[in-house]
Parts: C-alpha cells; sequence; structure tokens
C-alpha cells in the first residue's frame, strides 16, 4: 500500500537551478598561474613608479636628480606597459563554455540555506579576480601623476628641454594607468544568468478559459529541455 505523501509548505517551496554561479568565461590553471606572475611582478612596480612621483612633484626642473628621476618614470612605465599587455593577453584568451542542454530539477530548500545563500558551494573553476587593492592602486598612482603635472606646468621659467622629457613621461605613464584601469574593469565577471521555474499552473486556461488537463512536461525522468523555452528571461 503506498504511504501518503504530505502536501508541500507553500512557504517553502523554493527552486533553485544550481548550487553556485559559474563564470561565462574561463581559463586554464596554467593561465591563471600565468597571470598571478604577472600580477606579482605589478606590485613592485607600482611602488617604483609611485616613489618616482612623489620625488619628481618634490623637485625643481634645474636640479641635477630631475633628468632622472624622469628617466626613471619613462623605464617604470614601459615595465608596467609589458606586464599589462600580458595580462590583457591572458585575459582575452579565456574559453567560453558552450552550453546545449539545461536541466530544470523540482525540489524544495531548507529555510536554512534560504537565510544563507552565502554559504552555497562555487562552482570549481579559474576565474581572474583580481585583488581589489589593485585598483586603489592605480586610482592612487593617476591621482599622483596629476600632482606632479600640475607641478611640472607651474615650472614655465624652466629648461624647455627638462620640461618637455617630464611631460612626454608624464603623459605616457597617465596613459597606461588609465589603460590598467580598462583592463581591471573589464574583468568583472560574466555570470551565466539563472533560471526562475515558474510553477504557474491553474486549473483553466488564462488565454481561453477552457479547463487544463493534467498533462506532464515534455522529456524523460526528472531532466526537461528547456533550452529553447520562451519562459526563458535575458536580463
Amino acid at each position: 500500500m503506498a504511504r501518503p505523501v504530505p502536501a508541500p509548505d507553500p512557504s517553502n517551496n523554493q527552486l533553485r537551478s544550481q548550487t553556485g554561479r559559474t563564470p561565462m568565461i574561463q581559463w586554464t590553471a596554467e593561465q591563471f598561474e600565468r597571470y598571478k606572475l604577472l600580477e606579482h611582478h605589478l606590485r613592485p612596480a607600482h611602488a617604483q613608479a609611485a616613489q618616482a612621483l612623489i620625488t619628481l612633484a618634490r623637485l625643481h626642473p634645474g636640479q641635477m636628480q630631475y633628468e632622472r628621476v624622469c628617466n626613471e618614470l619613462v623605464d617604470v612605465g614601459e615595465s608596467i606597459g609589458l606586464l599589462i599587455a600580458g595580462c590583457e593577453t591572458i585575459k582575452a584568451s579565456g574559453f567560453q563554455p558552450k552550453y546545449t542542454r539545461i536541466n530544470v530539477r523540482f525540489r524544495h530548500t531548507c529555510d536554512f540555506c534560504l537565510a544563507h545563500p552565502e554559504i552555497r558551494q562555487r562552482d570549481e573553476c579559474n576565474s581572474l579576480e583580481p585583488d581589489p587593492a589593485w585598483g586603489i592602486v592605480v586610482e592612487t598612482l593617476l591621482r599622483l601623476t596629476t600632482l606632479a603635472t600640475l607641478h611640472s606646468g607651474e615650472q614655465r621659467h624652466s629648461s624647455p628641454h627638462i620640461l618637455k622629457k617630464s611631460s612626454r613621461a608624464l603623459a605616457a605613464l597617465n596613459k597606461i594607468f588609465l589603460r590598467e584601469q580598462r583592463h581591471l574593469r573589464n574583468l568583472e565577471p560574466q555570470i551565466v544568468p539563472e533560471i526562475a521555474v515558474v510553477d504557474d499552473r491553474h486549473d483553466f486556461c488564462p488565454d481561453c478559459g477552457h479547463r487544463v488537463s493534467n498533462t506532464s512536461c515534455e522529456g524523460t525522468g526528472d531532466a526537461v529541455d528547456v533550452s529553447s523555452s520562451e519562459m526563458l528571461e535575458g536580463s
């Protein structure tokens, strides 16, 4: 004799499509390690650039150290530009998983998981998510570059050759930092959209008013193919 199955609690009748959120762009473990190595090399280069910018803002173009600091800014700017180019190359070489079928499973979620969604385990994948401090460092370097540029612009009566050299170095460095800033913004993960399955069954058809027969969804087992369904919502 079949045992009666109690009706589910409507307040707990929640559905979810997966236990984690998968990035649309992924990278291999080797690419991930190379990217982290480039990010590691950028830290001392950032520190060197910051120190040179602070020093330049305190010097007068007539001092002997001024031209040496300008040359240092040119060198460190080229180093940062090369490292960022490597980061951009790895970022562009990511691959996008292909999805040809979406399985929708109907099940209940406990009240604890509903109250603590952050405990859901994320999918294991290599995602290029930089340290949040990286963006703060780039913002600081852009501000230091602006201050050094203002200081250089106030030295109107100095040697035109020296001022031209410092202006070129600062302009190139500012361009590199803006490029680095754009790279960080492009690293924002693109997430596969979640599919919300809504139980919208009624006894009567909302379009024509006829009684609806109890027909099951198309598919076999617990998997339902909704890859071509018009119920999928775009962001």
